[in-house]
């Protein structure tokens, strides 16, 4: 690639080359595991398949439903896989909970997922002896063919003998069948008869109705098909008998196969490493289907959190399943703690307002009650609340207690620490340690983390589907968490541009540790497009490249970005473009990550996106771009904010927020963490600016921040626009991923033929703001210049240019001369005078 010594300096020393320094990863290997061992471990998870929310993907069939969850999820299934001097090893399957309400429904459902999985297993033994034993001429799949075909003979022959009994009796009732019929041989013989001149002597003698005839050949016509299935069987029973006696010749007395009652050793053996599992010091030989968490809707319907694990244990642990509720698994390379875990600790979804068991759901009787105005339902209603509160609150007790101890004991034993629950991590434990991998669901919005400190896997939520986009064939499927080494799949590339796939692209950012959605439209896109990764100094971008443009890939979606199709060219100013981007940036960053690491220090959240910093999941701080300063807002809903003075009025709202939604548990831990923070926070660092960032959408808006209230700030323009497109160029800080590109940012011609035949020059058009706008440069590329009324220069994309047109702005005039005809009535910008004038073609005077 050409760029300049100043440029490669600045692309190779803005930040640590992530090539070099995480080409591999091990995120479950801190306490050995499989690091020590040699070998991954997979481990499969899905969670919140709410079959009865499907029921209508399935043609409104529940049963056909729950066989084609089950189906399809058996299909996914990971296979065993065979590692030297360790034998078959399984993969660990974790269900998560929310499978569904109602009892018998999630019961059935595991059954179906068992009885594919065991019926998969099947085949492939009957296969395997097939292929060990030969079994002479014949393979093991005709002799079982073979023996289904005699029983399937014997039914048939059955049949026919009986109808034939039934056709004879009503013959004999003028004639004996076996005396006078039967002698005359098949039944076109007796057709023969029934035709000659003794037959019509008879048939005159002893006055028989011509129907007689009819009767006759069909039971003659049934006793030849009698007669043909018994040559069939006799026939088939030959040949099966000399397969038999040939397997018998061909092979010693210990080499004679086993039968199908080996399946369960064969089970047992390809199983091994799963079967080993310990479970409070005994073994379970038969668990290797999986491990099972329970969610609050498995809950719906029974009294306490004891019943229903009683209910799911006694159901499902004999078929194979391992019900966790607070209770660890181990092998020699892992522990495994499960549990429901509750959310004692969140501040909107806890047990006042979700279903679960009697004792943690409060009767919403009440909250009908208490809207209708009944007397005393208010506090009937916080009286429900604080008892299923409380119990919610015993029960994450005994999760983190047991949490805990598994924990201690991995430590001890040098081995993995897995954790698997049903709500979220944070709302039942309160943090996210280094030393454990987490599994999760609950949200029904998926996420996957994986930095140096946290590893959470919350990204196979197949949720409710409410408005519809479910795809039973896609959606119910396992997702597959490998330990040991997680690699980046560009890391043995030099410096370059080369064809890449969607799966890769997928894997790329699974090392880098972002959830990038299901990849949906990146498939999609690939069918149409070639897609390229460039890699240049530990960089990365992918590009979409057709006849009709280069796209970009920015995360799940794409953008369209240039309309050149010439990915050289592209290569060519990748460097370029992102060494731009890093100094444009990186003072921004500094100061976001100032005030991450500070809020960090005392004990919120400090996750960067765009221009904010989140405080926790309601409270942020905006950094201005321009100055670095802060602006501290709540936001209950996108959109809706009130902006806060200072950061101790920030901390007064996360108080005040814990008491609003009814947490008066925890209001206690929050005010001390608030006041502790209060007391140590850093003033410079988190220093306030003045009101007014966040700019209001209308009138009504100012004067609602002048008398401090909430306020609906504008999402089209102002910070939330800005923080919105800074967004995607945050990933090349935390994952080296340029995920825009803009063309006037290039400095290297693109020396391929013009994408545009026809030239903007001369056009006017508004921007969303009202100002026009005339084109005084275009050399068919992909910038033009144009010039504001008040003379101010700027250079557009063509590509944002179209988009503005198609949303806020619009095309005053589409050519020259309709510009100059539009502006001849009318007073014309100033500074449009000079360029309007160097535009039109010169009149040449004849004479000359």
């Amino acid at each position: 690639m050409a760029v300049d010594e100043q440029t490669e300096l600045a692309a190779s020393g803005s930040v640590f080359d992530l090539a070099a320094q995480s080409a591999e990863y091990e995120p479950l290997s801190y306490y050995g595991g499989a690091k020590d061992c040699g070998d991954a471990i997979d481990i499969e998870y899905i969670s919140d398949v709410h079959l009865l929310h499907h029921v209508k993907y399935y043609g409104e069939d529940l049963r056909k439903a729950i066989n084609g969850a089950a189906g399809t999820l058996a299909e996914s299934h990971a296979e065993p896989k065979f590692v030297l001097h360790r034998g078959w090893i399984a993969p660990k399957s974790f269900f998560l909970g929310d499978v569904s309400s109602d009892k018998e429904v999630t019961v059935e459902f595991y059954r179906r997922y068992r009885l594919n999985v065991m019926y998969r297993e099947y085949r492939r033994f009957r296969a395997e002896l097939a292929k060990k034993y030969g079994y002479g001429r014949k393979s093991m799949r005709w002799r079982l063919n073979a023996e289904r075909s005699l029983k399937s003979l014997d039914g048939h022959i059955a049949a026919k003998e009986a109808e034939f009994k039934r056709l004879k009796a009503k013959v004999d009732e003028y004639l004996s069948y076996n005396r006078v019929i039967a002698p005359k041989g098949n039944a076109d013989r007796i057709k023969a008869y029934l035709a000659s001149d003794y037959y019509k002597k008879r048939e005159q003698k002893d006055g028989l109705p011509y129907s007689v005839r009819e009767r006759i050949l069909d039971a003659a016509a049934a006793k030849d098909e009698v007669c043909r299935l018994e040559f069939v069987k006799a026939d088939l029973e030959r040949r099966l008998e000399d397969e038999r006696f040939e397997s018998h010749m061909a092979f010693t007395e210990t080499e004679r196969p086993y039968d199908l009652r080996g399946f369960r050793t064969y089970l047992i053996r390809r199983y091994d490493n799963w079967c080993n599992m310990q479970k409070g010091g005994h073994y379970r030989p038969h668990e290797h289907l999986g491990i099972v968490i329970l969610g609050n809707h498995e809950y719906v319907g029974f009294p306490d959190v004891d019943s229903a694990v009683a209910f799911y244990k006694e159901r499902l642990e004999p078929m194979g399943y391992t019900v966790l509720q607070n209770e660890y698994v181990e092998d020699d390379r892992c522990v495994i703690y499960g549990g429901t875990g509750f959310a004692v600790l969140n501040e909107c979804y806890n047990a006042g307002n979700l279903v679960c068991c009697d004792a943690m759901m409060v009767d919403r009787e009440l909250f009908v009650k208490v809207k209708q105005g009944v007397p005393g339902a208010e506090d009937d209603l916080e009286a429900a609340k604080a008892r299923a509160r409380a119990y919610e609150a015993e029960q994450s007790r005994l999760f983190v207690a047991g949490y805990e101890a598994a924990r201690e004991h991995a430590r001890e034993t040098d081995k993995c620490f897995v954790c698997a629950t049903h709500y979220p991590v944070e709302g039942c434990l309160g943090r996210l340690d280094r030393d454990a991998v987490y599994f999760s669901g609950h949200t029904h919005q998926n996420r996957y983390v994986r930095k140096e400190n946290v590893i959470l896997y919350a990204d196979n939520q197949v949720g409710c589907h409410k408005r519809g986009g479910f795809d039973p064939e896609r959606d119910m499927r396992f997702r597959t968490a490998t330990a040991g080494c997680v690699r980046n799949p560009y890391a043995d590339l030099v410096d370059g541009c080369y064809p890449t796939t969607p799966a890769e692209y997928s894997s790329f950012y699974r090392f880098i540790g972002e959830y990038v959605g299901t990849g949906k439209m990146i498939r999609k896109s690939c069918k149409k497009n070639e897609m390229y990764v460039i890699k240049s100094y530990g960089y990365y971008g992918f590009f979409l490249v057709s006849d009709k443009g280069i796209s970009i890939a920015n995360g799940g979606k794409t953008k369209k970005v240039a309309l050149s199709g010439s990915i050289d060219w592209v290569c060519d100013n990748f460097d370029i473009v992102v060494a731009k981007y890093l100094a444009a940036l990186e003072p921004l960053r500094e100061r976001q990550e100032q005030v991450s690491r500070e809020l960090k220090r005392l004990g919120f959240y400090g996750t960067i996106h765009g221009l904010i910093v989140d405080v926790n999941f309601d409270h942020h701080i905006m950094v201005n771009p321009a100055d670095g300063s802060l602006a501290f807002y709540s936001s209950p809903s996108y959109g809706l904010v009130d902006q806060l003075a200072s950061f101790p009025k920030l901390l007064e709202s996360v108080k005040q927020g814990c008491l609003l939604y009814g947490n008066e548990l925890v209001a206690a831990s929050v005010e001390e963490r608030c006041d502790a923070a209060l007391a140590k926070y850093d003033v410079d660092v988190l220093a306030p600016s003045p009101l007014g960032m966040l700019a209001p959408v209308d009138a009504e808006g100012i004067e609602a921040l002048e008398r401090a209230e909430m306020i609906k700030v504008d999402l089209k323009h102002g910070a939330y626009k800005l923080s919105r497109n800074v967004a995607p160029l945050q990933r090349l800080f935390s994952g080296h991923v340029l995920r825009d590109f803009d063309p006037r940012l290039a400095e290297v011609d693109d020396e391929s033929t013009p994408r545009r035949k026809r030239s903007m020059l001369g056009r006017a058009f508004v921007d969303e703001f009202g100002t026009e706008h005339l084109i005084v440069e275009d050399d068919l590329g992909e910038v033009i210049t144009a010039l504001s009324e008040d003379g101010r220069r700027m250079r557009v994309t063509v590509l944002a240019l179209r988009r503005l047109v198609r949303g806020g702005g619009r095309w005053v005039t589409k050519t020259l001369d309709a510009t100059l005809a539009a502006y001849a009535d009318k007073s014309l910008p100033k500074p449009w005078g000079d360029a309007l004038s160097r535009m039109k073609p010169k009149v040449l005077d004849a004479s000359k």
